[in-house]
């Protein structure tokens, strides 16, 4: 890793900066997008209020950095699917509470997910939201089920099923003759209760044990998770869930 202190005057450098519910990560990619950098700062960043987020981001040298692309990805619970040829941005909120428990009070955010014609709306507490456009007032904040979308799973013809593995919740993304079939969300308790919602996916859409392709996305920690998963399924993998960066344009 690169002497942070060498970075100030080169602005071919990205920054990627991941938030979720015990803190956030910081991700600096060179000109290749090759990882310089990280790091990860432990915080109950959804419970803390503007100034104390704004704080905590300000205290890190990241931050002061003038980089070529900065891109915010945040990992949050309430959120919906909708296709882009239905959707009406003055209708966020009503789409959003429709489909979940929305917090009336929380801002609602769209991202435009064009490789699949579809628009991810979703709510994010508003302390995070004002802190982090004060500090990146011209950066768009991203859904990590949008991250995924757009940068990880690409148009394809096999049949696959991508897992996002996070502390209790499984959001699960199944790729069907090149479209998206299903975009859902889990909470599990035990290897047992994640092993039984993906199989159980399997078994609802017909999928084949023998060659549909199934990708867990997180670290290596859920190595458990993977093996049970390969008593049943023969392809299986596990990704590490460091962002790639997602093009500016």
């Amino acid at each position: 890793m690169e002497n942070l202190s060498d970075l100030k005057h080169n602005n071919q450098y990205s920054l990627s900066i991941r938030f979720n519910s015990d803190g956030f990560s910081l991700y600096i990619y060179d000109e290749n997008d090759f990882l310089i950098s990280t790091k990860s700062i432990d915080a109950p960043i959804f419970k803390l209020n503007e100034n104390e987020i704004k704080s905590l981001l300000n205290n890190e040298i990241e931050t002061q950095l003038v980089f070529k692309f900065t891109q915010v990805i945040c990992e949050l619970d309430k959120y919906t699917i909708v296709p882009l040829a239905l959707f009406v941005p003055e209708e966020c909120k009503d789409y959003l509470q429709f489909h979940t428990e929305s917090t009336l009070n929380e801002p609602v955010i769209f991202n435009k997910i064009y490789a699949f014609d579809l628009v991810n709306i979703f709510s994010i507490p508003k302390s995070l939201q004002i802190a982090v456009s004060d500090i990146f007032p011209t950066i768009s904040v991203n859904h990590h089920l949008s991250f995924l979308l757009t940068d990880q799973i690409k148009a394809q013809s096999i049949n696959s099923v991508y897992i996002f593995v996070r502390s209790k919740i499984m959001d699960v993304v199944v790729i069907q003759s090149g479209d998206v079939k299903l975009i859902n969300s889990f909470e599990y308790r035990s290897t047992e209760d994640f092993t039984y919602y993906t199989l159980n996916i399997f078994d609802q859409l017909s999928l084949d044990t023998e060659n549909c392709q199934v990708f867990l996305i997180g670290s290596t920690k859920n190595s458990e998770l993977l093996k049970q998963l390969q008593k049943y399924l023969k392809n299986c993998e596990l990704i590490n869930q460091i962002p790639k960066m997602i093009s500016s344009n």
